[in-house]
């Protein structure tokens, strides 16, 4: 059964822009993409997809509707634009939170010097004595 409605946002890519930013080459060149670096931003998406990286949500449609097309498009990038996309230590802020909301619980129940303790990490006052 095919859907009604699509919620996927359809924006026009102009491919002769910056595939990340969408706008002219204003201060800095506009590099052609080889296999290699198509390869690690499709990378990068999938990772950032996975990750649910709402403030790149609209650059990872874009890259993967271009990438998936059936026709092959030259696609160009600003270097900025790409090192900021792919670049691996943006991506594993986007995996700390994940992984410090899982351990924030434990560790907060370890006594530290300025750490406030939870509540349900002491114990409850026996209000009979």
């Amino acid at each position: 059964m095919d859907p009604v409605v699509t919620l996927k946002r359809s924006s026009p890519v102009d491919c002769s822009l910056c595939i990340f930013c969408q706008t002219p080459s204003v201060g800095g060149f506009l590099s052609k993409a080889s296999d290699h670096g198509l390869a690690t931003a499709k990378h990068a998406a999938s990772i950032r997809r996975k990750l649910r990286d709402s403030k790149n949500i609209v650059v990872i449609d874009r890259l993967e509707n271009v990438l998936n097309s059936d026709e092959k498009q030259s696609i160009v990038w600003h270097k900025m634009c790409y090192a900021h996309f792919t670049d691996k230590s943006k991506i594993e802020r986007l995996q700390k939170p994940q992984a410090v909301d899982s351990k924030q619980v434990g560790a907060s129940c370890s006594s530290s010097g300025n750490r406030h303790s939870l509540r349900k990490c002491v114990e409850p006052v026996n209000w009979n004595l």
